[in-house]
C-alpha cells in the first residue's frame, strides 16, 4: 500500500479531490490509510491549508466527507474537517447559486455526512440526479440496474409491511 501511496501523491498531489475520495474509500473499507495522505501535503512550512485550496470547492467536500473516517488522536484530520467545514459555508452563504447541484450536495453533507447515510437512500439520489442534469455521465445501463435493484427492495419492503400489517389487525381484532 506504501508504493500506491507515494505513486498517488506523485500523481496527484495538487487534486485534494481525488486524494480525500482515495483516503475515505479505503478507510471505508477498513484498509489503513496514512493521515498524512490527506493532509500532509496541503499543508504549508507554517501548518497552515495552502490557499489554493479555498478555490476547490468540490475537494472541500470530498475532504469534508473523508475526515468523518478520522481515528483517535488524528488531530491533524479534525483541523481538516473544522477547514472544510468553514469553506463549505462560506460557498453556501455567497456562491450557492452559481452551481445548484454542488450546493444541494453540501447543503445534504452538512446536514448528514456521507459517512452516516443509508446507502440505498444516497443510491437513489444519484439516480435522480444523474437524470435530470445532463454533465453527469453514467452508463444508462449501470443507471437502469441501480433503478431496478431499488424498485425489487421498494417491494420486499412493501410486502413486509403488509404481512406486518396482517399481524398487527388480527391482535386489534382478537382484542
Amino acid at each position: 500500500m506504501k508504493y500506491s501511496e507515494e505513486k498517488l501523491r506523485m500523481e496527484f498531489n495538487e487534486d485534494i479531490h481525488v486524494m480525500a475520495l482515495y483516503f475515505r474509500l479505503l478507510r471505508e473499507h477498513g484498509f489503513e490509510v496514512s493521515k498524512d495522505l490527506l493532509v500532509k501535503s496541503y499543508k504549508d512550512e507554517n501548518g497552515c491549508f495552502k490557499s489554493f485550496l479555498f478555490d476547490n470547492i468540490k475537494g472541500m467536500l470530498s475532504l469534508y466527507e473523508a475526515s468523518f473516517l478520522a481515528m483517535d488522536g488524528e488531530d491533524e484530520i479534525d483541523d481538516a474537517k473544522e477547514f472544510s467545514l468553514k469553506h463549505l459555508n462560506d460557498f453556501m452563504r455567497s456562491n450557492s447559486s452559481t452551481n445548484p447541484l454542488l450546493a444541494q450536495h453540501i447543503a445534504m453533507a452538512l446536514e448528514l455526512p456521507l459517512h452516516h447515510r443509508i446507502p440505498k437512500f444516497q443510491a437513489q439520489m444519484f439516480i435522480e440526479d444523474s437524470r435530470h442534469i445532463e454533465e453527469i455521465n453514467v452508463d444508462s445501463i449501470v443507471l437502469e440496474l441501480g433503478q431496478l435493484d431499488i424498485n425489487m427492495t421498494q417491494s420486499i419492503y412493501k410486502r413486509e409491511l403488509q404481512e406486518i400489517s396482517k399481524y398487527a389487525l388480527l391482535e386489534i381484532i382478537k382484542e
